[in-house]
């Protein structure tokens, strides 16, 4: 099997690794990378209509997973936590983010948000999955303590 396609343009999206990628609902693609940023992509311009320094808690990990919904953006990190922003209080000079918190006790593998948005499902390197409240505090319980409830460990 081979690739026939040709890309139509290749962007410079981050130093290291380029890891997560999502689109949102308007075009925007967000994408994380190994240097810790997450940054918002007009693909109809190509280049970067905004940079979103990540604050996730020290140590400072590698953005390897990306989610968006409606207004919202999700990132998980090689250090187990995950950050979450409402896009609208970006540049509006209030505090952006919803919840920044440990999360799993291993690297994020991957973000997804329910068809509604009511659900944030994160997955991890320790064989877990959980279900959030994307609007919970930052200290938000998971809604469950993983979606397998603890079978097949």
């Amino acid at each position: 099997w081979t690739w026939a396609g040709c890309a139509d343009r290749c962007l410079d999206a981050h130093l290291g690794h380029a890891c997560g990628l999502a689109k949102s609902e308007t075009g925007v693609v967000w994408t994380g990378g190994d240097d810790g940023l997450i940054k918002a992509w007009d693909l109809r311009v190509g280049e970067a209509a905004c940079t979103v320094v990540s604050s996730i808690p020290a140590p400072r990990g590698a953005v390897w997973a990306v989610a968006t919904r409606g207004n919202i953006v999700a990132a998980g990190a090689t250090n187990a936590s995950i950050a979450i922003w409402d896009v609208r209080a970006m540049g509006a000079g209030r505090d952006a983010h919803l919840r920044i918190g440990s999360a799993h006790e291993d690297a994020i593998a991957g973000l997804a948000f329910s068809p509604d948005g009511d659900t944030l499902i994160s997955s991890s390197f320790d064989s877990s999955i959980k279900l959030w409240d994307p609007r919970g505090s930052a200290t938000a319980t998971p809604r469950m303590e993983d979606a397998a409830g603890g079978e097949g460990r």
